[in-house]
């Protein structure tokens, strides 16, 4: 079981709104599952939880967030992040973005995390 504090830096490209891009984060990670806190783009405290699966260098983590405005309920999220020997983690996330019609934009989610083991 690993007990991580990390910063991310963010991305989010085509997208019309402005994002926050930096978010601070706890997170335990203990055999293929993930949990955690994190300030997320919407500037709101988001609680995680995620199943990884490793895919060659990749990891692929699929899970259920709390904290984003459009749907005020639980929400999935997916990610794919690759691992440095560093500990920093590139990723990319598939995101949505609620217009005032009703609809949804598409948009993508790019970043860098640095990750700190406590343990």
């Amino acid at each position: 079981m690993d007990i991580l504090l990390g910063l991310a830096l963010s991305s989010h490209l085509d997208f019309t709104g402005e994002y926050n891009q930096i978010h601070p984060h706890a997170r335990l990670e203990a055999e293929s599952i993930s949990v955690g806190t994190y300030y997320n783009s919407e500037e709101n405290v988001s609680v995680y939880a995620g199943y990884m699966y490793d895919v060659g260098p990749i990891t692929a983590e699929l899970g259920i967030v709390t904290g984003y405005n459009a749907l005020e309920t639980l929400q999935p999220f997916g990610r794919l992040y690759y691992e440095h020997h560093s500990g920093t983690r590139f990723f990319y996330s598939p995101g949505g973005e609620l217009q005032s019609d009703g609809t949804v934009t598409q948009g993508h989610i790019f970043g860098v995390e640095f990750l700190f083991k406590l343990n």
